[in-house]
């Protein structure tokens, strides 16, 4: 044969393939369809608002999210793998939770909406942390810095939407 002769380069930083490896990429999907989702889900969000400062910190934060989703594509470059999502339960309970809270009148009440928001910054806190911490274990740094950047427009929006309470 023609090529047999050629072998393929080896990838110089393999992932390794393992229980935890397959959990990661589950995660690592499930987050990825998250961001997605509460892209269109802030902005149901936000229309339901009735204060404009919530619905400024909503539309910065919908920013933020296209921007997480970004880094999130990058992982999956850097991991050789398919950009794709993957439902979950939980995120499903939390897409219903707000498409309902949405949906209970034209006009959400904007502590409801501001209590949702923290959950949902606290969730992907939590996912984030969690993939950060088993990216350490299975040795794979380059992908650090895309999780600890999301993981810290995370931490700003909390802080930022707390300041809506001060307004």
């Amino acid at each position: 044969m023609l090529y047999q002769n050629h072998l393929p380069e080896e990838n110089p930083n393999p992932v390794p393939r393992s229980k935890f490896h397959e959990l990661y990429v589950v995660k690592l999907m499930e987050l990825y369809y998250w961001e997605m989702k509460m892209l269109e889900t802030l902005t149901l969000l936000q229309s339901s608002s009735e204060s404009s400062v919530l619905q400024k910190k909503i539309a910065m934060y919908h920013i933020r999210k296209g921007e997480q989703v970004e880094n999130l594509q990058q992982i999956f470059i850097l991991l050789d793998l398919p950009i794709a999502g993957k439902k979950c339960n939980m995120i499903t309970l939390m897409l219903e939770s707000c498409e309902k809270l949405t949906k209970v009148s034209n006009v959400a009440n904007d502590d409801q909406i501001y209590s949702m928001l923290l959950t949902i910054s606290h969730f992907n806190q939590t996912s984030y942390n969690w993939l950060i911490s088993l990216s350490e274990n299975l040795q794979m740094p380059d992908i650090l810095f895309c999780l600890n950047a999301n993981l810290t427009m995370e931490q700003e929006f909390t802080i930022r939407l707390s300041e809506v309470l001060e307004d």
